[in-house]
């Protein structure tokens, strides 16, 4: 992947060789752009600046030369208002963001950039006894809805609060590790929650630890939010749980999907 962000030098190279390259760049967000056009070395390219995302577009072939050189005023309103015309042999590369790669059309780069990054984490702990054998479950979602991974971590003999913040770190990791930056938390252990979120006192020293490392995580998060949910609209995160129970204490094990 480290590759994809050589592209554009690659490309540049390539496509200067035969004097008809025309590259477009720009950046996509959804509020205000800021644009700047440069001619130079034949090379058309269009910047238009944010700090999320990077987008490129190449192509072979460049617009037909017209037998009237234009009016500056006419120059100004075209370097005012690019257009990018749309070709069969233009591509689209996301060298900055969540997710980069090569698209072939912008619609569908502008499908990975507008979702790209945020996913929903679901956990649960189980421990039985409390104390006794426990486990962390995780779910997580894509935008959408649909699964991208489900994962289980057996926790030794534990509470089972211990074994809800557990749950949550486990996700978190997973989630940052997947270079995810927008999520949204959802478990049913309202002791937790209310917690994290900083309106309930934590008086256990161990769970204030966990607290302080759940804090950490969200902190490394570009948004994060976390509700309580009820326990039944929170059940594969409870069977994840109740499966970490049979393993030994810091065995996890992952199921993941869309691959």
């Amino acid at each position: 992947m480290n590759c994809l962000s050589h592209v554009s030098s690659y490309a540049t190279a390539i496509f200067k060789r035969n004097g008809r390259f025309m590259a477009t760049s720009f950046l996509y967000r959804p509020c205000s752009w800021k644009r700047k056009l440069d001619l130079s070395c034949g090379v058309k390219c269009i910047n238009l600046e944010s700090t999320r995302f990077h987008v490129q577009l190449y192509s072979s072939r460049s617009k037909a030369s017209s037998s009237k050189t234009p009016s500056s005023r006419t120059r100004r309103k075209s370097e005012a208002e690019p257009v990018v015309e749309l070709e069969k042999d233009a591509f689209y590369v996301v060298r900055k963001g969540d997710i980069v790669g090569v698209y072939k059309s912008f619609s569908d780069c502008q499908a990975q950039l507008s979702s790209s990054g945020f996913c929903t984490l679901e956990f649960d702990g189980a421990s039985k006894g409390n104390p006794g054998l426990a486990g962390a479950g995780a779910v997580l979602r894509a935008d959408d809805g649909s699964l991208i991974c489900k994962l289980h971590e057996g926790l030794g003999v534990r509470t089972n609060n211990v074994a809800e913040y557990r749950a949550l770190i486990l996700g978190l990791k997973y989630a940052l590790k997947k270079g995810f930056t927008k999520i949204r938390v959802k478990g049913d252990s309202k002791l937790v929650c209310m917690q994290v979120q900083g309106l309930w006192k934590v008086r256990n020293q161990n769970m204030s630890d966990l607290c302080e490392e759940v804090k950490e995580l969200k902190d490394k998060f570009l948004s994060f939010e976390i509700s309580h949910v009820l326990r039944e609209l929170n059940s594969e995160a409870d069977a994840q749980a109740n499966l970490a129970v049979r393993l030994t204490d810091g065995q996890v094990q992952e199921e993941e999907f869309g691959k």
